[in-house]
């Protein structure tokens, strides 16, 4: 049977949300009532999942190696394996693209799809870090309409969806909305970074940008394992998290699209470096390029780095 995690008080808030927004919105910027009934089912998908992965952490396991040097496990695949089948029965019509499988969408641009990175930080699982996460997302006509990310380490779960809140779930704690915070010119910003996707060189570009308006970037950003770094963004923990790329990419669809919508919904934004634009999901398994994840909306710029 399908764990579908707390149940009552999660569905309770996301009802409690929406009538609180229909109350001040018009109908063209509410959340859709049907997914606030799929993030419900899809929450207790993500923790299923994390209890699958948290059988193999510190045990032992062969690690593989992909096409694009990017370590897989047994955890990962156990984890696919068991959202891809889920998520198929629960919406059969829509296709479920995951990092360990090769399906696409036959008219990506305009099609409804899942997508999903089963184990994200692959590297840190095997490091025992405890910075790794489940991460599911649904696209619609291109962009994230709904996100939930699971970290099994910190038993914390991340909800939002398309014109509604974003959510926080600790353990067996009440639902919480999350909010990101503001900043003031010629304070520094707490920026955080990955380092499987380091680009010094961008970064430094990123922050020769921003100091033109009087906004300052540490010199070295924060390289910490642990909860996902834009939903520290979301939380109001940390002002940026600088997503740039390498020359292959700040990673895919699937490691991003969740965390999209969800720090949206929080307050914030994401786009990407280069054009200043919003992302568009429209190649379910194409490189994302380097993006800014950032709490105050007023840091956006169009562009912030020339091309």
């Amino acid at each position: 049977m399908l764990d579908r995690g707390p149940c009552v008080p999660f569905y309770t808030l996301m009802k409690q949300e929406f009538d609180r927004i229909a109350g001040e919105k018009t109908p063209a910027a509410l959340p859709h009532p049907y997914y606030l009934g799929l993030v419900h089912a899809v929450s207790g998908m993500a923790r299923r999942a994390g209890a699958i992965i948290m059988q193999y952490h510190g045990q032992h396991y062969d690690i593989e190696i992909k096409d694009d040097e990017s370590p897989v496990t047994i955890a990962d695949q156990k984890s696919s394996e068991y959202l891809v089948s889920s998520l198929s029965t629960l919406t059969p019509n829509w296709v479920v693209v995951s990092e360990e499988n090769e399906t696409v969408p036959q008219d990506a641009a305009n099609a409804t799809y899942w997508t999903i990175d089963p184990l994200d930080g692959t590297r840190e699982f095997i490091e025992k870090t405890g910075g790794f996460c489940v991460k599911i997302a649904l696209i619609a006509q291109a962009r994230p309409v709904l996100g939930v990310i699971y970290c099994p380490v910190q038993d914390v779960l991340y909800t939002g969806v398309e014109n509604g809140a974003a959510i926080k779930i600790t353990g067996t704690n009440p639902p919480q909305e999350i909010k990101t915070r503001g900043v003031n010119r010629g304070e520094k910003l707490s920026v955080l970074f990955n380092r499987k996707h380091a680009d010094y060189a961008l970064y430094r570009e990123a922050r020769l940008a921003l100091a033109a308006q009087n906004l300052i970037l540490p010199v070295h950003p924060k390289i910490k394992a642990g909860l996902p770094r834009s939903m520290q963004v979301a939380e109001g923990l940390a002002d940026i998290h600088a997503g740039t790329g390498t020359s292959a990419g700040s990673g895919y669809i699937w490691d991003v699209a969740a965390d999209d919508v969800i720090l949206t919904n929080a307050g914030g934004a994401f786009y990407a470096l280069k054009t200043g634009q919003s992302l568009i999901y429209d190649q379910p398994r194409q490189c994302v390029p380097g993006y800014m994840a950032i709490g105050d909306i007023s840091l956006r710029t169009k562009p912030l780095i020339h091309p």
